[in-house]
């Protein structure tokens, strides 16, 4: 068709399309329907029953033998060559579902059961490993410690995203994308992983990506079940998303999910409405952060000896890295990344001096003292963490950070 009229002949064309130019793709998808229609018509003379499905350039064939398969995908490759498509027959993956632990992925869906031993070979474990790469890029950005932190939540997020429709993401595998992050972002090796999650981690780490995608895809999953009348039963996801909300402390009552932090609760056909799934998106990050801020107060970390940590509030933690935002040195303190003189001395050998008093490798609460004249708090977050209480608080902070930039920086 040339501008919505049917050209009574066939055209030849001897240039192709431009890369990017925004047809192509729909270019493709035609080409891509046409190649598998014969496929099909050629199946069908056949009398062979083959499902096979197509969605831009992935496709997909089930069949009872292994002979239909070939079949299929022999007459894939035949019709590719007569186009001139560059089909590499090598990735195909091909599947006895028969055989125990068998499984193949398609469009980010884990069909089937992938044994432990064949997780190594997955390709949504190859996309968690390249996503390191633009880490690393995001890493040397001319940019704040938090503004890569929030760069990464935002790019990162959508290259993870991709997938976990039938499956969740392995602790080693959230460790090493967790990692590899705070590794791009510098200079937080010694903060607490679990503090590192509780200021950072709701938007970045792997673990959430994949649960915020499976609760909309569920949501969505269910909503286009009951267009079509179709009763809505449960499946793998819903196992997926009930198990990792239980790790987050959410409870299932009365058809309902609730948290400590959010009693009103959810029903998961609501979340396809976007005012209900940012405000439960909300709750669910805050379940994240207070589940990790709880692992911290166990963790046995020298800094909390002698002290009750404060019960988890998401306005404090809000204070604290708005206040932080916008300063490095700030944002490693909120998570408990910088060590004391003292620490240092014992652990690396590494000697200093308080500059306002001559005090040789002091202690944090020396530091507290010399730099904001005041008593030392019994509130271990203000002290270690200089997580303001409330607004009056942001002074004596600011105090703090300005008297250990001096110090840091031998003044």
């Amino acid at each position: 068709m040339i501008d919505s009229g049917v050209h009574p002949q066939f055209l030849r064309v001897s240039q192709g399309l431009p890369q990017g130019d925004p047809s192509s793709c729909i270019v493709m998808a035609t080409m891509m329907l046409a190649l598998k229609k014969m496929v099909d018509e050629d199946v069908q003379e056949q009398g062979q029953e083959v499902f096979h499905s197509i969605y831009m350039d992935d496709r997909t064939a089930i069949a009872a033998t292994e002979e239909k398969i070939e079949e299929v995908q022999s007459r894939w490759l035949h019709y590719a060559n007569q186009f001139h498509l560059m089909e590499n027959p090598e990735k195909a993956q091909k599947v006895n579902m028969k055989v125990p632990g068998s499984a193949f992925e398609v469009l980010g869906t884990v069909v089937g059961n992938f044994k432990e031993e064949n997780q190594k070979d997955s390709k949504l474990l190859t996309r968690v490993k390249g996503v390191g790469a633009l880490y690393r890029k995001i890493g040397i950005m001319p940019t704040t410690v938090n503004g890569k932190v929030s760069d990464i939540g935002i790019y990162g997020r959508s290259k993870l995203a991709y997938g976990w429709i039938s499956t969740k993401p392995m602790a080693d595998w959230v460790k090493e994308q967790e990692q590899s992050m705070w590794k791009a972002v510098g200079k937080l090796t010694y903060a607490n992983p679990h503090m590192r999650r509780v200021v950072g981690g709701a938007n970045t780490s792997l673990r959430m990506v994949a649960l915020m995608r499976q609760l909309r895809l569920l949501a969505q999953r269910n909503r286009k079940l009951q267009e079509q009348d179709i009763e809505v039963t449960p499946c793998q996801l819903d196992k997926l998303v009930a198990s990792t909300l239980r790790e987050l402390s959410w409870r299932f009552v009365d058809g309902k999910y609730v948290h400590d932090l959010y009693s009103e609760g959810f029903v998961i056909q609501d979340l396809e409405d976007d005012a209900v799934w940012r405000k439960v998106g909300h709750y669910v990050r805050e379940s994240y952060r207070a589940h990790h801020y709880l692992l911290y107060g166990q963790s046995g970390r020298h800094e909390l000896s002698g002290h009750d940590l404060p019960p988890y509030d998401p306005k404090r933690r809000d204070l604290a890295c708005k206040w932080a935002q916008k300063d490095g040195l700030a944002w490693h303190l909120v998570q408990g990344a910088v060590q004391s003189p003292q620490v240092r001395f014992h652990l690396r050998n590494v000697t200093s001096r308080c500059h306002e008093c001559g005090t040789h490798n002091p202690t944090w609460e020396h530091l507290w003292k010399c730099f904001t004249g005041e008593e030392v708090p019994d509130d271990v977050l203000l002290l270690r963490h200089l997580w303001p209480r409330e607004a009056k608080d942001l002074a004596v902070c600011q105090k703090f950070l300005d008297g250990l930039s001096h110090f840091n920086h031998g003044q």
